[in-house]
C-alpha cells in the first residue's frame, strides 16, 4: 500500500498533478476498492438470483423392453420444489444486509486511502516549502559572503563608500 502511494506522490512531483487528480486516480486504479467493487456486484447477482424459485427438473421414463406390449409404460415427470414460506424473503435480507456490510467496508477503505494520500502530499509539501526555504537561506547567505568579502577587500577601511553602491544594487535586485 505505501508502495502505491509513493509511486502517486512520485508522480504527483514528475507531472504536477494537483490533489484531487491525484485522488481521482488512486481510487479508480485501487485494487482493494477494486475487489469490494466485485463483491457488491457479486452479491447483486446473487439477490437477484435468490428472489426466483429453482429451476424445474424433467425427467422421462420408459418401463418397458418391447414398446408394442400392453404393460408398456411412457412416463414424463416434471418437478418443481417450492420454499417454505418466508425463505426467499429471509435470504433477500441476508443478502441486502451482506451488501450493506460490503458498502461501508468500501467507505471505510476510500477514507482511509483519501486520508493516507493526503497525509503523504501534505508531507511532500511541507518537505518542499522547506527545500525552498533552506535555498533561498542558502542565497542570502551567498549575498552576505559576498558583501563581507567586498567589505574586507577595500583599502584604507573605506566601508562606508561602497556601502552605497551596494544598497542600490541589492534594491535594484529585488524589483
Amino acid at each position: 500500500m505505501k508502495t502505491i502511494l509513493l509511486i502517486f506522490i512520485t508522480l504527483n512531483t514528475l507531472f504536477a498533478t494537483t490533489l484531487p487528480e491525484l485522488l481521482k486516480t488512486a481510487l479508480n486504479s485501487s485494487p482493494t476498492l477494486e475487489v469490494i467493487n466485485e463483491r457488491i456486484l457479486s452479491n447483486k447477482a446473487k439477490t437477484s438470483l435468490s428472489s426466483t424459485l429453482s429451476n424445474p427438473q424433467i425427467s422421462y421414463l420408459q418401463n418397458s423392453i418391447n414398446v408394442r406390449e400392453p404393460m408398456a409404460q411412457k412416463s414424463l415427470f416434471i418437478k418443481q420444489s417450492l420454499p417454505y414460506f418466508g425463505i426467499l424473503k429471509s435470504q433477500e435480507k441476508i443478502l441486502f444486509t451482506h451488501e450493506t456490510i460490503l458498502r461501508i467496508l468500501h467507505k471505510k477503505t476510500e477514507v482511509a486511502l483519501v486520508g493516507q494520500i493526503k497525509k503523504e502530499a501534505y508531507t511532500l509539501w511541507k518537505l518542499e516549502s522547506l527545500l525552498h526555504i533552506v535555498s533561498h537561506f542558502e542565497h542570502l547567505t551567498e549575498q552576505n559572503i559576498a558583501l563581507t568579502s567586498a567589505y574586507s577587500t577595500t583599502t584604507d577601511n573605506l566601508h562606508m563608500g561602497i556601502m552605497p553602491e551596494i544598497g542600490r544594487a541589492s534594491c535594484r535586485e529585488r524589483v
